[in-house]
Formats: C-alpha cells, sequence, structure tokens
C-alpha cells in the first residue's frame, strides 16, 4: 500500500487491504494531504494502474482519503482503473462524486427529572457555603 505524488498525478501501488494498513502509510496519506493543500493544487489525477488487490477496508480506506481531498478544495480524476475496481467502486457508491453532508449541532432538550436533579445539586452547595 503506497502513494507516490508526481506532479498532477498521483500514483497508488499495492495491495490496500485489512492486513497492509499499517500506522506510517496512514501517516504518509494524511502528510501527501497537506502537502497537496499547501501547494494550491486545485485538481489531481489519481493513477490506479499499479494497484494490486483491494478488499473493502482498502475501498473504504480510499474513498475516505478522496472525501478528504474534495473537503480541503481539491477535485480528482480516478484514472487506469482495472474493470474489477470500477465494479467494486460502483457497488459501494460513486467515489467521484462525493456528497457534502454538512455538521448539524443539535441539542438535546432537558427533561423534568434532569433538571430537578441540577436545581436539588445547586441548592445543596449554596447550603453547604452558607454553613
Amino acid at each position: 500500500m503506497k502513494i507516490h505524488l508526481s506532479g498532477d498525478k498521483v500514483h497508488l501501488w499495492g495491495n490496500w487491504i485489512n492486513t497492509e494498513m499499517r500506522y506510517d502509510t496512514i501517516d504518509s496519506l494524511t502528510g501527501l494531504l497537506n502537502r497537496l493543500q499547501s501547494g494550491g493544487k486545485k485538481k489531481l489525477l489519481v493513477d490506479c494502474a499499479h494497484l494490486g488487490t483491494v478488499d473493502f477496508s482498502g475501498q473504504q480506506f480510499l474513498n475516505t482519503w478522496l472525501h478528504c481531498l474534495k473537503l480541503r478544495g481539491i477535485d480528482h480524476e480516478l484514472v487506469n482503473m482495472s474493470e474489477t475496481l470500477e465494479k467494486a467502486f460502483r457497488s459501494m457508491g460513486s467515489v467521484q462524486a462525493v456528497p457534502v453532508i454538512p455538521f448539524i449541532h443539535k441539542c438535546l432538550p432537558s427533561t423534568k427529572s434532569t433538571r430537578r436533579k441540577t436545581d436539588e445539586n445547586r441548592r445543596n452547595q449554596n447550603n453547604r457555603q452558607a454553613a
């Protein structure tokens, strides 16, 4: 599981399988994201010609990495994909069109019993301080 950047092209090598995912590989991928963003790249070709075996974990990992590219404002295009890899990505969902789902913070309303416990704790603390 390797990745190499040359110009506006990223080359993926090796077997992207669960047993090949190590911390140093993940660190190199995140480091590459930082270099791409700081380099001001807006379009990136992802060359899949040298990919070996890709299992579901590898697909998810690659899909997450491509999502991170999108979130950083870098468009990507997968090139030289084998038919089996293309079918696998289609079954998983389109990697090319990444939906961006906004984060919505929702607060849970307090219940009457929760408010009562909080009020009792506050009263007990005030009573201790007064004594």
